[in-house]
């Protein structure tokens, strides 16, 4: 019987990927406490049998990357969120600049 199914590879991966960018926030650098994470996970599954070890860093693994997927969509989609307002906004400017130009066109013409 295995140690550790995918829902909870799941979970410690997402845990993993909120304590490094909790720690990039703070001012950490991402990519020694990544490290760190890796060296614990490490420590974990040292008594682990070889096979069970690579299925669990494997599982891991893709858990990391899905979860490293999943973030950069809820960016992009914020980003393309705050695009569309500025596009909007940029468009309501143009259309109230071009406006006043047209009065102060209109108004010179009958003065």
């Amino acid at each position: 019987m295995s140690r550790f199914d995918r829902d909870s590879v799941r979970l410690l991966a997402a845990k993993t990927g909120l304590e490094i960018v909790e720690w990039a926030k703070s001012g950490g650098n991402p990519h020694q406490k990544a490290l760190d994470k890796q060296d614990e996970l490490e420590a974990l599954t040292t008594d682990w049998p070889e096979e069970e070890r690579l299925g669990f860093q494997s599982m891991f693994d893709q858990e990391m990357e899905a979860w490293n997927e999943q973030q950069e969509n809820k960016n992009v989609a914020a980003l393309v969120e705050q695009n569309d307002f500025i596009n909007v906004w940029g468009a309501v400017v143009g259309i109230s600049i071009g406006l006043i130009l047209l009065i102060i066109m209109f108004s010179a013409s009958k003065g």
